[in-house]
């Protein structure tokens, strides 16, 4: 990404126009705070891992604590990098090189569970050969999947026990910096529904806020109970057109919706008559996404068989 592209995304995107610099800045337990700092005051860290589920902060604190004690960091994010071969064609040369100054390199890996049992085993033997020199620090949402010789050579830390009064907070100074008029209500109810994941959080409170008579305006939220209530009784009075302006509006994800609808008509809630047809019909849309079919064309073709089927 060319700067000029990366400081656009990150002036239009809040989750990165907001992003904390700072370890005080970062919503998570007071306790990881303190001993963070420790290891930014002292420049020096053992291997960490840090699991807990997404959105709470787990990479953006290993960027801070990584660039705060090296000036020589690596960033892999092992879902996409995970071959035996990243390893050692791209981990293990950067170890080798000298680093700037005399500090210690660090490479973060990030969502370590999506990556090969190969690619953890072979990671294990660099972290042993290269400890003198450089620090791995890992993430992961999923601690089960990281192998247990990774677990025993590093410090484990777990992230998402965060106060959601404090994520309310953040979100309402983030609406004021913006100049975003909300109901507080509307508010607490959006972090309520995601709990503690606050990337998506904020990313809603941004696709949720619009421009009404020259004012920004934070729209009314909708949980996805509500969604479905709504998306059923439109299938069910064969309203296509709202049914589409509705999904759009809502942003609801192509495959939660077929799997919603797959079990309504299973259990023959969209029609007692001909749900046999209509369970092959979502079936097929299933098909069609999977494949990599446009999501909007598949889904209103697919609602339309649907709804002639009623």
């Amino acid at each position: 990404m060319c700067e000029d592209l990366k400081i656009a995304v990150e002036s239009s995107l809040w989750v990165e126009k907001y992003k904390p610099t700072m370890i005080d800045d970062v919503l998570v337990e007071d306790h990881l705070k303190v001993k963070f700092k420790e290891y930014i005051d002292q420049k020096e860290i053992p291997c960490l891992l840090f699991a807990g589920s997404s959105g709470n902060g787990k990479t953006t604190c290993a960027k801070i604590i990584a660039h705060s004690i090296s000036e020589d960091v690596m960033f892999i994010n092992a879902s996409s990098e995970s071959g035996v071969d990243v390893v050692r064609h791209k981990i293990e040369p950067f170890c080798v090189t000298q680093s700037f100054g005399n500090t210690k390199k660090v490479v973060i890996l990030d969502e370590m569970e999506m990556s090969s049992e190969n690619f953890q085993t072979a990671l294990r033997e660099v972290i042993e050969k290269f400890y003198t020199t450089t620090r791995f620090i890992l993430t992961c949402n999923f601690l089960n999947k990281v192998i247990e010789p990774l677990k025993s050579r590093t410090q484990e830390y777990k992230f998402g026990n965060i106060n959601q009064i404090d994520i309310l907070k953040r979100c309402m100074s983030i609406l004021k910096a913006e100049n975003v008029k909300y109901d507080k209500k509307n508010l607490a109810k959006i972090v309520k529904n995601y709990n503690t994941d606050i990337r998506r959080i904020i990313n809603t409170v941004q696709k949720l806020t619009y421009k009404e008579n020259e004012e920004l305006v934070l729209a009314q939220f909708t949980t996805l109970e509500e969604q479905q209530l709504v998306v059923l009784d439109l299938v069910k009075t064969k309203q296509l057109s709202k049914f589409r302006k509705f999904i759009g509006e809502q942003n609801i994800n192509p495959d939660e919706l077929t799997k919603f609808l797959f079990n309504k008509a299973f259990d023959k809630q969209l029609s007692e008559n001909n749900w046999v047809e209509i369970v092959a019909e979502i079936a097929e849309m299933a098909y069609r996404l999977k494949v990599g079919t446009d999501p909007e064309i598949t889904i209103t073709n697919g609602v339309l068989q649907i709804m002639n089927l009623i």
